[in-house]
């Protein structure tokens, strides 16, 4: 894209792309503080209030106005903002190398907000600078545009919404900072999907959402420790496979009936079933098909069966009962840990069953009374053979049956983990 935006002297405009006239259109102690920031860790006050009422932030202009020229590569949309009255901060973050001279590369973040209607605001330069850092680092793919530039937006959005290069965000008056830095970390986390691997919302919105909202929780995880993110994230998508609410995740982003169909099938549910594919394929393995993807689809627009090819590719084997179960069907998994029979003198059977329909590989703990531990896994293809239970035989010299635990590390998208274990509570 190129494009000419003509203002008022003294409003600043910034935009998707490169800025091509800045000492048209900028003061020198603007210019000044916009190179400081692009090699700053730390917050760049580059337009202050005071600034804008001496009227030192931009030059004269012609005619009492300013043209500013911006130009945009390997983009898919354009955006921009203007303002004579928001508060400019700025800092750089830093990301692995983009241009193969062996040294990591600065990226400018940029924060327009107002002090009056946004004061969480103040640490936004923060939240966008840790999060292209992150993001840059989770997904193996450096963010490869000059800026990214955060717009505060109260009075026209609540939540946030992205473009390539730049995002506006509501206020977050009366949320916390953790709220924001969510938002902030979801809508910037855009960046890769859609902006860069350009995935159609419209037609297959998990491919969108679902992979945001995953990269979300990772950095969520890593500047927001002391929460189980996931398992949060998972509980809106468990209650509503439990009310029977749910819709397919493949069905046309447009054609969802009223309810909480559509954003459980974009949003909480896919990135669910990331967590719970990474931990079946193991992190390495998932990771490596995760960042694969990203980078073979980078520029490019990929389906549902570009990424179902892409896992398999590396999981090494079939996986079409996944994509079946969860993607295609709103099929449920329901373990339940129904009793154990024990035998004289110790050990005994165990009766296991899955109440749902998708059938899923499980581990089972089993504890005796000596304080013992023992594990057992249940391969998928006890599931795919139709069977709906299944015993588990432990012998005697294991000593007495205390405890039984289905899936023990909670990351099985299981719609019901009350019954998962013996005895119930």
């Amino acid at each position: 894209y190129t494009a000419s935006l003509t203002v008022p002297t003294g409003w600043t405009v910034w935009a998707t792309g490169t800025l091509e006239n800045p000492t048209d259109v900028y003061s020198a102690d603007t210019l000044g503080r916009i190179a400081e920031a692009r090699t700053s860790d730390d917050k760049v006050e580059v337009v202050t209030p005071e600034d804008r009422q001496s009227g030192r932030v931009t030059t004269e202009g012609m005619n009492g106005s300013l043209t500013y020229r911006f130009q945009a590569d390997s983009v898919r949309d354009f955006t921009w903002t203007t303002s004579n009255v928001d508060r400019w901060d700025a800092t750089s973050a830093l990301v692995p190398d983009r241009d193969g001279d062996g040294a990591d590369d600065r990226v400018l973040i940029n924060s327009f907000w107002r002090e009056n209607r946004a004061p969480l605001w103040e640490d936004e330069w923060k939240y966008a600078k840790e999060s292209i850092e992150y993001h840059s680092r989770y997904t193996g793919f450096p963010y490869p545009w000059p800026h990214m530039t955060s717009v505060e937006g109260a009075d026209i959005i609540d939540g946030g919404m992205e473009f390539p290069m730049m995002t506006l965000i509501g206020p977050y008056t009366g949320s916390s900072a953790q709220n924001l830095f969510s938002v902030t970390s979801h809508e910037l986390a855009h960046e890769w999907i859609p902006m860069i691997v350009g995935s159609n919302e419209r037609r297959h919105a998990w491919i969108d959402e679902g992979s945001t909202d995953y990269l979300d929780l990772q950095a969520e995880k890593e500047f927001w420790p002391g929460v189980d993110h996931e398992r949060l994230e998972a509980r809106d998508y468990m209650q509503v496979a439990q009310l029977g609410l749910e819709q397919s995740m493949m069905r046309h982003g447009d054609w969802y009936a009223p309810g909480p169909g559509y954003g459980i099938a974009s949003y909480n549910k896919p990135a669910t079933l990331m967590v719970a594919l990474r931990e079946m394929m193991g992190e390495e393995k998932w990771h490596e098909a995760y960042q694969d993807f990203i980078h073979q689809w980078a520029y490019k627009h990929p389906t549902p069966w570009d990424f179902f090819n892409t896992f398999e590719r590396f999981a090494g084997h079939d996986l079409d009962w996944f994509w079946t179960s969860f993607y295609y069907e709103t099929w449920a998994v329901d373990f339940d840990a129904v009793s154990v029979d024990p035998k004289a003198g110790g050990g005994g059977t165990i009766h296991i069953a899955n109440r749902g329909f998708a059938p899923y590989p499980v581990k089972v703990r089993i504890t005796t009374a000596s304080g013992g531990v023992i594990e057992r896994d249940i391969p998928l293809k006890q599931w795919l053979e139709g069977r709906r239970t299944l015993d588990i035989d432990l012998p005697s010299d294991v000593g007495s049956i205390t405890r039984v635990e289905i899936d023990p590390s909670g990351v099985v998208p299981d719609i019901d983990k009350s019954n998962n274990f013996w005895p119930r509570g």
